[in-house]
């Protein structure tokens, strides 16, 4: 009899929700309110005890860690590594929006006569980031579980190309790269890759804006050379890498790779074992 008597009940209210409105909620009530709340929005590298000092100081609330990484879910923050970013002034910010500007009527044809140049520094003595295993308690030391590290990294500088035609050559970069050096570069490495990719088409020559591509030198050489040069604005080494960041996207491919076997000795080798 009880069990028919709480099917109905539960039917009932089912099938009629206005019964189940104008009731009070129960439970405690809020502590914090919606002064304490926007302040979990005005500054988002604090963490939760941090702000829980700024509420105590501020609204004089007492409440724990808790509390507060519970209220920072209920709007949504999750917590994530920052992504890293070049400051830029305001003067470089307008220059960006004017060359962003001037490129938003081009054309995929337009796009497809771009050929993209960068450089990148691989570590290939082993992977140098967090690692994650699985273990037991008593298996922190155990070989199977460790990350094995040594004193000095082995480090190459490898310079590539690619367009929508394909993508060149891995060149590797000896040294610290001057203009006379990325000169010679260009005309080992980029004119024959460019006949490759392009034939007898014309190409846009696109670079990420280092120092060295900026010379006197370099600006002579592409004039005698009559390469085509894509409009690339001054301003922070390394941004127009970010604008255009499907030449970072491609640079991860190589990343993902183990190295050679043999990189302590022959770190050329082991580089070259990522194409």
């Amino acid at each position: 009899m009880l069990e028919l008597t709480f099917i109905s009940a539960v039917t009932q209210v089912k099938h009629n929700p206005e019964d189940r409105t104008g009731k009070g909620q129960t439970g405690r009530p809020r502590k914090t309110f919606l002064r304490e709340d926007r302040l979990l929005l005005s500054n988002r590298k604090l963490n939760s005890s941090q702000i829980l000092k700024q509420w105590t100081l501020t609204s004089n609330v007492s409440v724990c860690s808790r509390t507060v990484r519970g209220r920072l879910l209920e709007i949504g923050l999750r917590g994530f590594k920052a992504r890293p970013k070049p400051l830029l002034t305001g003067f470089q910010r307008k220059r960006q929006l004017t060359w962003a500007r001037e490129h938003s009527l081009w054309t995929i044809k337009d796009w497809e006569k771009v050929i993209f140049i960068d450089e990148s520094q691989f570590c290939i003595s082993g992977n140098q980031s967090s690692v994650y295993v699985r273990r037991r308690t008593h298996e922190e030391f155990s070989p199977q579980c460790l990350k094995h590290t040594v004193k000095y990294l082995t480090k190459v500088m490898v310079g590539g190309c690619m367009s929508s035609h394909g993508v060149g050559r891995l060149h590797i970069v000896s040294g610290t790269v001057k203009d006379m050096d990325y000169n010679e570069t260009l005309q080992n490495k980029l004119l024959p890759t460019a006949r490759g990719l392009f034939g007898n088409q014309s190409w846009i020559f696109q670079d990420d804006n280092a120092p060295c591509h900026r010379s006197k030198v370099l600006q002579n050489w592409l004039k005698d050379h009559t390469v085509n040069i894509m409009n690339c604005y001054p301003t922070a080494f390394g941004v127009v890498r970010r604008i255009l960041n499907h030449v970072q996207v491609m640079w991860t491919t190589p990343e993902q790779v183990p190295p050679s076997p043999n990189y302590l000795n022959r770190p050329t080798r082991g580089c070259l074992s990522y194409r």
